[in-house]
Parts: C-alpha cells; structure tokens; sequence
C-alpha cells in the first residue's frame, strides 16, 4: 500500500493573533528525476534506457510546440495538459484592440484522468516524526539512535530514504550522503532492490 508522508503547517496569521490551526503538506521534496524514471520504464518494458530517454524528450518537444500554441495536450493513462492565461492588466474594455499585449502564459494546468486518481484510492498516511524543523549537524551516533529508536516503535516497518529523511530531517542529498557513509562503515546493511532499497541494522540483516 502507498503511504504518503506528511507534516503539518501552520495557517499564516498577523503577529499578535492566536493560531489559527493547521493544514497538512508533504513531508519531503523527493522527485524521481529523468534517470530515475527511464530506468523505471526500461524494467518494465523491452526498449532500452536510452530509447525511454529519445521518446521522453520528444514528447516534451511536442508538448511545448502545442502548448506554445494554444492546444492542449493528452497523455494516455495521465491526463491532459493545457497552458492557462492571465492578463498583467485587470480587463475591463472589452473592445481594447491592444489587449493581447498584456496576456501572458500564466501556468500549465493538469487535468489527471480517472484512471491516474484511481491509483491514490488506496493510499495510506503516515505522519512526519517529531522533527519538523530540519538539522544537518546530527552525528553519526545520534542518527542510529534515532534509527534503533524507530524499528523499536515499528518493528514491522523498514527504514528506506524517505523514512530515513524523516527520521533525521534531512534533505534528500544529505540523507543519501549519510545513508552511504554509514553503509560503508558497517553500521546499516543495505538490502532491497537497486531502485527500492532499505536499510536495516547489522544484528537484523540475517533475520
């Protein structure tokens, strides 16, 4: 099952003002770049890595003329891309015959298709550890205590990067930085696929 990682933000208020409450937001910034996925979609079909790349970047290619030109763009199974349009001025003349000269590309919007929303149904979440505020001077020490401290409270669960992040709130260069040093040290065992792994403690790498 999907689990989604979240934390909670504060509403904005005025200084002085009691809090107003909280909303909820992703608890990383993770993305799957563009060597990520090719590699994502070479395993699951026959073209090579670079053939997923070739038709990736036409895609974009078409994408960007047809949007540049007003049509909108479907992607079969994801949904429908069009570019959406603002003004710089607040239109009121409607006969204004110079009126295209304040219009602008203002985003590009995404319409999913039900069969995209369809894969969220299942979807579990998991909120962020106590750490909300984000540290890079943990130590070494400190970050396999907080580890230890996790597989104590979930024993059934495995500790991968995301998890790891929000473990030690680091971001994710960071947390792949740390999570390799302490691999090479002996201190976390790295199991799982090349594109899926977990890390477990060494008394645990044989159970």
């Amino acid at each position: 099952m999907p689990t989604i990682t979240f934390k909670l933000q504060e509403i904005p208020r005025a200084e002085g003002d009691e809090i107003r409450g909280f909303y909820p937001v992703l608890a990383h910034s993770n993305k799957v770049d563009a060597s990520q996925l090719c590699k994502m979609i070479q395993e699951r079909c026959t073209v090579t890595e670079g053939d997923v790349l070739a038709v990736l970047n036409a895609v974009a290619q078409i994408m960007g003329q047809e949007l540049a030109n007003g049509i909108q763009v479907e992607l079969p199974d994801i949904g429908t891309f069009a570019p959406s349009l603002s003004s710089n001025l607040r239109i009121i003349d409607t006969t204004d015959k110079q009126l295209a000269r304040h219009l602008r590309i203002d985003n590009i919007n995404f319409y999913p298709k039900d069969s995209l929303k369809k894969k969220f149904r299942n979807v579990s979440f998991r909120r962020a550890s106590n750490l909300i505020k984000a540290t890079s001077k943990l130590t070494d020490d400190e970050i396999l205590k907080r580890i230890h401290s996790y597989y104590k409270e979930y024993p059934n669960e495995v500790v991968d990067r995301v998890t790891f992040q929000s473990i030690t709130a680091l971001r994710r260069t960071s947390a792949a930085t740390a999570l390799k040093r302490l691999v090479e040290q002996g201190a976390l065992v790295k199991k799982g696929r090349w594109n899926s792994p977990y890390y477990v403690l060494p008394n645990e790498a044989n159970e």
